[in-house]
């Protein structure tokens, strides 16, 4: 669970702050007197709105999107598209003698349809990487790349450092613009 919104949370932490001193007065009051039995004190006998405001602070949280819970079958895809990129990475690795490192933007990836891999989408901009490579002294050009990063935005190429950016659209392939880019700035 990802936990955001700072103005979210912090009221939804007040709120559970003031249910459990409220909870350890009860206690307290309980032990002074000596009561023998006491009355149920849950959330909602001790301070009736208590579940009624925690609530409403989840509810804030997840309207501003402070709080984000993921699918085991969604971790699960983005390990294996995260998996399938760093194997494409190797390759190009290998072919290029670099040691470029590579992640996806899942931040930038809400939309992208679920029957498409990202990572396959992205391949096409390595591509255009390995056949800089390939054409003479281009070792030497690629090996100011130091890192590569899969978004799934439809941005485009991007070179910004050493810092290779290919925002992939569903059904796209990349290599063309990557490499006109990549031939342009190397």
């Amino acid at each position: 669970m990802k936990v955001g919104g700072n103005r979210s949370v912090m009221c939804l932490m007040a709120t559970i702050h003031c249910l459990t001193a409220t909870i350890r007065s009860e206690r307290q009051r309980l032990k002074r007197t000596g009561a023998k039995r006491a009355r149920v004190t849950t959330p909602a006998s001790i301070y009736p709105g208590a579940l009624v405001l925690l609530g409403a602070g989840f509810f804030l949280l997840l309207q501003t999107g402070g709080v984000t819970a993921q699918s085991l079958k969604s971790i699960r895809a983005q390990q294996a598209e995260e998996s399938a990129l760093n194997s494409e990475v190797a390759y190009t690795n290998s072919v290029c003698g670099t040691s470029i490192s590579a992640s996806i933007d899942w931040s930038s990836a809400g939309s992208w349809p679920a029957d498409e891999s990202l990572a396959a989408a992205c391949d096409g901009a390595l591509g255009a990487v390995e056949a800089v490579c390939r054409a003479s002294g281009g070792k030497a050009r690629a090996a100011r790349l130091t890192r590569f990063v899969c978004k799934g935005d439809g941005s485009g190429a991007d070179l910004s450092g050493g810092e290779l950016r290919y925002g992939a659209s569903p059904g796209g392939n990349g290599f063309s613009e990557t490499k006109t880019l990549l031939d342009s700035a190397l």
